[in-house]
């Protein structure tokens, strides 16, 4: 079940960014451990690589563990629902491992 969530904190690990090839918009997606959910962010605002942590247009702080690349299942699981990849063309900005 894919549910929306309200702004916060959140911490993912197993994670990367896709970006929308027709917009250019740039998302997290990842796997967050404190609720064990897979999530979809909505557009990125701005990334700090270096601290790992970001901000999305809902004003959700998100912070990344861990080296991007390879998806948890249930990120994936939400990314392919939120996203159909034949419906909505995108990309990793980090190779998947």
């Amino acid at each position: 079940m894919i549910s929306y969530l309200p702004a916060g904190e959140v911490i993912l690990t197993h994670w990367n960014i896709i970006e929308i090839i027709a917009t250019g918009e740039q998302h997290f997606v990842g796997y967050s451990e404190l609720d064990q959910l897979g999530r979809v962010s909505t557009p990125i605002l701005h990334f700090d690589e270096e601290t790992g942590i970001g901000e999305t247009e809902s004003r959700s702080q998100y912070k990344v563990i861990g080296k991007p690349g390879r998806l948890h299942s249930n990120a994936r699981y939400v990314l392919e629902r939120v996203c159909p990849i034949d419906l909505i063309a995108y990309r990793f900005r980090y190779p998947i491992a």
